[in-house]
């Protein structure tokens, strides 16, 4: 049989769901970083091609093309905006890849390890890893135990900003691993960070040599999922 689809000749439903797939794939990702606008808008233009195939399942000739011609465009675009992101479109550029070629009209045998090996990536793509990105980046933070004091200061002291050498020393002696200084929303704090095994006595203690530092207003705990 040709390896070439007939004009006119409808997609095979294995490629069908393989281009479906591609798609799906792309959007854990999107949901991950719909609040950041970069993120937006590289998958408009980045990712909404992915789904171009899909507009011609009537047209199996055009259909192969429109998998090939966006599968390596978006491998091109992975492996050049890497940095940025855009790796996250390998597994449809792929998928895409995979689709032309899954038609066992044409390729009889071919067809069905193509088809195998993509369900398997379209399976992984789609739900393992937005099972794993869920339970370790959602679900991870919401039940881990806190381990750091965020201690609010005072708006007028600066005295922070200019080195944390002192404070760090004093509260490493009381369980502390590591003082930073930071300020969002017009508040600036300091995020003391200590061991998850610390004793409750230990914690206490940190706590309120904490709030005795020059300059803190008050000390409370930061949630795992705000404070890592």
């Amino acid at each position: 049989m040709s390896g070439v689809a007939v004009a006119g000749e409808r997609v095979h439903r294995w490629q069908v769901g393989l281009a479906a797939g591609a798609v799906l794939a792309t959007l854990p990702w999107l949901a991950l970083g719909i609040h950041v606008t970069l993120v937006v808008v590289l998958f408009v233009f980045c990712g909404l091609p992915v789904a171009v195939p899909l507009l011609v399942l009537h047209r199996g000739e055009a259909f192969v093309r429109a998998c090939v011609g966006i599968g390596l465009t978006s491998v091109l675009l992975a492996v050049v905006g890497f940095m940025l992101g855009l790796f996250v479109l390998l597994p449809s550029a792929v998928l895409l890849l995979v689709a032309a070629g899954a038609d066992p009209r044409r390729r009889p045998v071919g067809a069905r390890i193509l088809g195998v090996a993509g369900a398997l990536l379209a399976l992984g793509a789609t739900v393992v890893v937005p099972t794993w990105l869920v339970r370790d980046l959602v679900m991870a933070p919401s039940f881990a135990e806190p381990h750091t004091y965020r201690a609010v200061l005072d708006p007028e002291d600066r005295r922070y900003e200019y080195g944390l050498a002192d404070a760090q020393e004093t509260l490493r002696g009381f369980g502390a691993t590591d003082v930073v200084e930071l300020s969002g929303g017009g508040t600036h704090y300091l995020e003391v960070e200590f061991p998850e095994g610390l004793s409750q006595q230990r914690r206490a203690q940190l706590k309120s040599m904490t709030a005795r530092l020059p300059g803190v207003e008050k000390v409370e705990v930061c949630p795992a999922s705000d404070c890592g």
